[in-house]
């Protein structure tokens, strides 16, 4: 989808997009037919340029396709490793620049394009910085910068959806720091100590999750880590 990353993005930033492409999935799958995606073309591809072996391409909807549109394409293209991305409507193109051949193009119909208040919340409420900062510290197992990451998630204001999600990288850093997590290198108990609290808080702050008082609850582990790691400060 446009201009959003990986893990929980496409769902807070695009959210009626998201699911209308997931409806649009489903009703192709039960109903045995491919996915209505435009055909996207090629137009114009110089040779490689010598020092990088990097290409730029130009590419446009078909015409026939371009005709029947009734809202823009998102085009891919992945060359080099790469993925780019740009939109396509109507007889527009789009210019790609990749540092490899092309490998792969495809399409995709944007299905929704009016406004989503939650996505608008998330994007302009300073979440989705925090969010992007989240996921780059869990890919680069970097306990430093998740628990800034979520220090910054704490100053920004409540919201259940989010601060569920939040909660869930809580419970990643405090493992990592309890030493759980193998791939993790740092061990640090009071740094553990913390993620706790910024889950207990993020956690009890939506009514219907299940408490400590539930067997099969988070929140009964972390009260368990908490007592273990009283003193650590």
């Amino acid at each position: 989808m446009p201009e959003i990353g990986h893990a929980q993005e496409p769902v807070l930033a695009r959210g009626l997009e998201y699911a209308a492409q997931l409806e649009d999935f489903l009703d192709c799958a039960f109903a045995g037919t491919p996915l209505r995606t435009p055909a996207v073309r090629v137009a114009a591809l110089p040779p490689p340029t010598p020092a990088t072996g990097g290409v730029t391409a130009r590419l446009e909807l078909d015409p026939v396709a371009a005709s029947g549109s009734r809202g823009p394409v998102l085009v891919s293209a992945v060359g080099g490793g790469v993925l780019r991305q740009g939109l396509l409507q109507g007889s527009e193109d789009a210019v790609l620049e990749l540092p490899g051949p092309i490998e792969r193009v495809f399409a995709l119909r944007v299905l929704r394009t009016e406004p989503d208040g939650s996505a608008v919340r998330y994007v302009s409420g300073g979440y989705q910085t925090v969010f992007r900062a989240m996921v780059q510290a869990v890919n680069g197992r970097d306990l430093g910068r998740l628990d800034a990451a979520l220090e910054a998630h704490m100053r920004l204001g409540r919201d259940d959806s989010l601060d569920f999600l939040a909660a869930l990288y809580c419970l990643r850093e405090a493992q990592a720091a309890l030493g759980t997590l193998p791939s993790w290198p740092a061990r640090d108990r009071v740094l553990a100590r913390r993620s706790l609290e910024r889950f207990l808080v993020l956690w009890t702050s939506n009514p219907v999750l299940p408490g400590a008082d539930v067997a099969a609850s988070p929140a009964r582990w972390v009260r368990e880590q908490l007592e273990e790691t009283n003193g650590a400060r």
